[in-house]
This record gives structure tokens, C-alpha cells and sequence, in this order.
């Protein structure tokens, strides 16, 4: 049953990191948080970054799991960076480069 979790969640942080990273979301709300920033700053390269944004959801997607105590604190790294590795994952596969 965790490795369902584990794949569910890697998809969710493809999902959630290509939202942030490359659509532009209901009432262009993604596009202005991507160009909030200013222009050369590490936060405006990282907001178009689908391998850095997958880090962040994934974190995000471990701290669900582990707050309906789907997996225990202990496994909350574990879970983390795998999800984290599964949304590059995705993202090498789904995604055609530019």
C-alpha cells in the first residue's frame, strides 16, 4: 500500500511543479507569482525550474502524507526526496524539450 502512496505522490508533485513552473492557472495567478520576482534573482529562476518547484511540492506532498499520519515523521525524508525523483521522472518522460 505505501508504494501506491509513493507513486500517487510522486504524480501529484509532477503535477503540482509543471502548474507552477509552466501554466499559467486560473486568473493567471502562476504567470504573476513567476514574474513577481526580480529579473536576475535566484527565486525567478527557480519559480521556472520544474526539477527545483518539484522539491518544494514534494515536501509538500510528504508533510500531507505524514499529517494524516500516512507515513510516519521518521519516513518524512524518505518519502520527500523519492517523490521529489519521481516527478523528474515524469518530467523527463512526459515532457518534450524546447
Amino acid at each position: 500500500m505505501k508504494f501506491l502512496y509513493l507513486l500517487l505522490g510522486g504524480l501529484a508533485t509532477f503535477r503540482l511543479s509543471l502548474l507552477v513552473t509552466k501554466e499559467d492557472g486560473p486568473g493567471y495567478i502562476f504567470r504573476k507569482i513567476r514574474k513577481a520576482p526580480s529579473k536576475n534573482s535566484s527565486a525567478k529562476e527557480g519559480l521556472s525550474c520544474q526539477w527545483c518547484m518539484s522539491i518544494w511540492m514534494s515536501a509538500l506532498v510528504a508533510t500531507y502524507y505524514w499529517r494524516l499520519d500516512i507515513i510516519p515523521g521518521t519516513e518524512w525524508p524518505l518519502y520527500w526526496l523519492a517523490m521529489s525523483a519521481l516527478g523528474i521522472i515524469c518530467n523527463q518522460q512526459w515532457i518534450k524539450p524546447k
